[in-house]
């Protein structure tokens, strides 16, 4: 088998509790060749003790990069896969459980693509399951095709990923208001190239101090009329910012869908019926609604004819 070279970029950040375990998964895989590139955040416990410890024992496996400020979770991410050099890059968070074959499969199964993503089991904080799939679990839609469905709904389990680097090309640096994996997921998807392997080959845990999580409370998901118009307005103008920064960088065909897609939301916000809004919402129903609540369905095509003019009674239905 020909051995493309594959660098794993980390970005960590005070993860001293699960590091460990996580760089002896890294280190235990059946791929021939590959590096692990680890950005540190200004870790103020023992994250780089523990870094440096690993870089000393493995000096030809291991690059280990120091921030001189604090970036951020996505700005270090940026950083990290900016420094890799691999013919392919996978992201990798510093608390999970890989696999000892996932670099081998994900290698083997990309085929022509730009990125392909794969299933996750869900863990605690002792390596208990939680779940076999988070795919399932999640109810994530990664068998959806249209682009408009990705930058609604991210499918892309960041920790999942993995990619040709030059993706890179036209996806740093990465933008603001959308994390680094979605718009990747975006920028792969443009191209024509991505592909979602049915397999969990990482172990994703959940616990207290996750910087994104995967369980959410039932709760989370009954909105009231003022989280919905949160959400709205949070999404207009996402939208409004990815359709001037994604100029020079997707195709002109998805530009005008982002635009189309940025003035749906928009729509909500004026004090007029609009036509087109609702037409919209109809030609996009399964992208901009997900749920299987007929009264949801219809609440949202009146919901995008009358925008926030619509009072409803019952703030259940407002669902996205």
């Amino acid at each position: 088998m020909d051995y493309p070279s594959v660098s794993i970029a980390m970005a960590t950040y005070n993860g001293e509790k699960f590091l460990e375990k996580q760089l002896e998964s890294l280190l235990a895989q059946t791929y021939k060749s590959y590096d692990i590139v680890i950005c540190d955040d200004k870790s103020t416990d023992k994250t780089v003790s523990i870094i440096r410890h690993y870089s000393k024992k493995f000096p030809t496996k291991i690059k280990f990069y120091s921030n001189e400020t604090n970036l951020g979770y996505v700005r270090n991410f940026e950083r990290a896969v900016s420094l890799c050099e691999g013919t392919y890059v996978a992201l990798c968070d510093q608390d999970d459980l890989w696999d000892i074959d996932k670099l081998t499969t994900l290698v083997c199964s990309i085929g022509n693509a730009d990125m392909i993503h794969t299933d996750a089991r869900l863990i605690d904080q002792n390596d208990k399951e939680i779940c076999d799939s988070f795919t399932k679990s999640a109810k994530k839609r990664v068998h959806a095709n249209g682009f408009l469905e990705l930058c609604v709904n991210n499918s892309v389990t960041g920790c999942t990923a993995f990619f040709r680097r030059t993706l890179l090309d036209k996806a740093l640096p990465f933008p603001e208001m959308f994390m680094h994996d979605h718009w990747l997921a975006i920028v792969a998807k443009d191209q024509g190239g991505l592909k979602y392997l049915d397999k969990p080959l990482v172990s994703y845990r959940q616990h207290g101090n996750n910087s994104i999580g995967a369980l959410v409370s039932c709760k989370d998901n009954i909105e009231n009329a003022r989280k919905r118009e949160e959400i709205y307005f949070d999404r207009m103008n996402r939208f409004s910012y990815l359709e001037s920064y994604a100029k020079q960088r997707l195709s002109e065909e998805n530009v005008r869908k982002i635009r189309a897609l940025k003035a749906y939301y928009e729509s909500f916000f004026q004090k007029k019926i609009r036509f087109s809004s609702a037409f919209f919402y109809l030609c996009n129903f399964k992208t901009l609604n997900s749920s299987n609540n007929p009264l949801r369905c219809i609440y949202g095509f009146f919901r995008s004819l009358y925008g926030r003019k619509l009072k409803c009674p019952i703030t259940a239905i407002g669902s996205i």
